[in-house]
């Protein structure tokens, strides 16, 4: 993948956890929002935080390590081991998802 498009989704990730980060304080703090956790829409906000948040964070920390450890080796070294991390913290959290709303 290019470097411009592993950009281009960061910034859509960055949108996504301010839409579904507002979702989700919207509805647990407020009253007349506390209908939207009885339909399905509240679970998959909350699988795609999960999966925006992890690529946002990982893609920002493989940027910050491709800086401090220029080369190309090392680059394919800390995007695959970064991927591997991504994936493993996914897998877990929405397994917590699944048992959270009884999937």
């Amino acid at each position: 993948m290019k470097e411009s498009t592993k950009m281009l989704l960061h910034y859509i990730t960055g949108f996504l956890i301010l839409v579904t980060g507002a979702i989700h304080l919207l509805t647990n703090n407020l009253e007349s929002f506390r209908w939207m956790k009885a339909i399905l829409f509240y679970p998959v906000s909350l699988g795609v935080f999960l999966a925006a948040v992890l690529y946002h964070a990982m893609n920002g920390l493989r940027v910050i390590l491709i800086e401090l450890f220029p080369g190309s080796r090392s680059g394919r070294i800390i995007t695959l081991t970064l991927m591997l991390v991504g994936v493993i913290f996914f897998i877990s959290g929405f397994y917590f998802l699944l048992i959270l709303f009884g999937g």
